[in-house]
């Protein structure tokens, strides 16, 4: 593969290349060559254009995801870290094998409309993303709702059925056999769930989506799975204040901006991203007790 673009000039002494697998929401993933120039700015940029040549105008979106694969930890990388900072803050004690890097949306525009209709690459990449992450999680969810995802899903990949298709048995037992229900529905719902009466459910809720297409599929997942399932926030536990503090979960999102909720607050918002003036890092020079400040300026 050839290294990624705009990447520094490599000094004899960096020259050497090594091979990073970043996997993509979809189970499939891309194969990168890098030196310890290599800035993670620029492996999201290779990774990008692979997927589509054209000029996008949310190719910002991207950002990459570093997970250890026994313990679960995840570490958002910095696009202007090099591979040699990402050795020496996160893999230095371990092999970079346990390590699995993932490409991934994690910025999001007020409008997911507008997104469809600008940048469709990364539409259908965060449809896939969050499809995929809705199956692994375990969040809680009604039986009658999965089920309802789940035939958005199947009129999704099979858009050749009609409204009476999924009530074949030759149909279903595929859909079954095949292709597998764990495709279309979390493990805790197919669990809890005898599969005549999954079969039964899916039959009767597939007719109310036979009509839609592969667009109307996509909006009406998101519309239905978003009230259960927050995929576009991320939550940080955090102190707020600094001569005193409340233990508070910080909340982002592109409807929350920057947000927070405590036990006597359930949502509150700081600020819009557009009010942000600076924003600033501080960390503590105790080795024993270190502690990062976040100050931000509105």
């Amino acid at each position: 593969m050839d290294s990624p673009k705009k990447s520094p000039q490599h000094s004899p002494a960096s020259a050497d290349r090594s091979t990073l697998k970043v996997h993509l929401p979809n189970g499939g993933f891309n194969v990168v060559k890098y030196s310890d120039c290599t800035e993670i700015k620029d492996i999201i940029s290779l990774i990008t254009e692979r997927l589509s040549n054209s000029e996008r105008l949310y190719k910002n979106l991207y950002a990459m995801r570093l997970i250890h694969t026994t313990t679960g930890e995840i570490h958002w990388l910095h696009q202007d870290m090099t591979m040699n900072q990402v050795q020496e803050k996160y893999i230095k004690k371990q092999s970079l094998l346990e390590w699995r890097f993932e490409l991934r949306v994690r910025y999001l525009p007020n409008s997911l409309h507008d997104l469809y209709e600008k940048d469709r690459i990364t539409f259908f990449y965060f449809f896939d993303q969050v499809r995929i992450d809705y199956h692994n999680s375990s969040i809680i969810i009604d039986q009658d709702i999965a089920i309802q995802l789940c035939c958005l899903e199947i009129r999704y990949f099979f858009k050749e059925l009609g409204q009476h298709a999924i009530d074949k048995k030759s149909n279903i037992e595929y859909l079954e056999r095949e292709v597998g229900m764990n495709k279309f529905l979390p493990r805790s719902v197919l669990e809890s769930i005898k599969p005549k009466t999954l079969r039964k459910c899916i039959q009767s809720h597939f007719k109310k989506f036979s009509s839609y297409n592969e667009v109307e599929c996509m909006f009406q997942f998101f519309q239905i799975l978003k009230m259960y399932f927050k995929y576009d926030e991320e939550r940080f536990k955090v102190d707020l204040g600094s001569s005193w503090s409340i233990p508070v979960e910080l909340l982002i999102g592109p409807d929350l901006g920057i947000s927070y909720s405590s036990i006597q607050v359930q949502s509150a918002k700081i600020a819009d991203f557009s009010d942000i003036q600076a924003i600033q890092t501080l960390v503590s020079d105790c080795d024993d007790h270190p502690k990062a400040t976040l100050q931000l300026r509105v």
